[in-house]
């Protein structure tokens, strides 16, 4: 971790250091008092602070401090950079503590985004997939799934009836991607009538996340979730092909 210095605090160091060892340890007079014996009581306070300034940027001192400076932030660029880990722009958030256990060149983007419906994202093919299937369009719901069980899902679904499921208040959660895979959070309040329970809620855009496991891990937890016969709250798992996202659903799960 770097820790930046303000400029201010440096330069004040400077100029403590800069003071004659003799006077170390002795009451020293009042500011303006100084001012006047040196420059006389006609010298305006700006015209004394810009000569101040001059001499403290051509002083030696600070031409240190200057060096060190620029190599303490170029240390901290580097360190951020090589981290192998960021979060997207529009984060007004910093990075989750739990974000270092999914490992690196994960690319981490906030709750609250609004991506369009469709594969462009993962997290637009999983707003299109769940409003297609809530909608009852079970079989414009096969277009965002993984293209190898598309026509299983297509089979799968033929004039079955609308399942009467609905996901309230629904929203994105932290989105977690690597290279062509990612895991999608949701919020909000998913009900399947043919589901036990009937009706899940999930109001933390960090759940399961936030358990510290590695992508690896979550990703495959959320792949077994797919198939499993309890209704539970799950991160989504998507995969990236030909530069178009998908949720991928296994072939058991149909």
């Amino acid at each position: 971790m770097c820790i930046m210095m303000p400029l201010d605090i440096l330069r004040k160091d400077m100029l403590a250091s800069a003071v004659p060892v003799r006077m170390r340890g002795q009451k020293r007079p009042r500011f303006r008092s100084i001012l006047t014996a040196e420059f006389g009581s006609g010298t305006s306070m700006r015209a004394l602070s810009e000569t101040a300034q001059v001499g403290l940027e051509h002083s030696p001192s600070t031409r240190a401090y200057s060096v060190i400076l620029a190599l303490v932030t170029a240390a901290c660029l580097v360190a951020a950079c090589s981290s192998g880990r960021s979060v997207s722009s529009g984060s007004t958030a910093t990075t989750p503590a739990w974000a270092a256990a999914l490992g690196p060149e994960v690319t981490i983007r906030p709750p609250g985004s609004n991506p369009p419906g469709g594969t462009s994202s993962p997290g637009g093919a999983v707003k299109a997939e769940l409003a297609a299937f809530t909608s009852g369009h079970l079989s414009a719901m096969c277009s965002y799934i993984e293209p190898s069980v598309q026509s299983k899902c297509s089979s799968a679904v033929a004039g079955l009836p609308a399942a009467g499921v609905s996901y309230e208040h629904f929203a994105l959660g932290f989105i977690a991607i690597r290279g062509t895979q990612a895991l999608v959070g949701t919020l909000g309040t998913d009900c399947e009538p043919n589901m036990s329970p009937r009706c899940v809620t999930n109001s933390d855009p960090a759940s399961i996340f936030s358990s510290y496991k590695t992508f690896d891990s979550l990703y495959s937890e959320a792949v077994a979730s797919e198939a499993a016969p309890q209704h539970a709250y799950a991160l989504i798992p998507c995969v990236k092909i030909a530069s178009h996202w998908y949720v991928l659903l296994l072939e058991s799960s149909f």
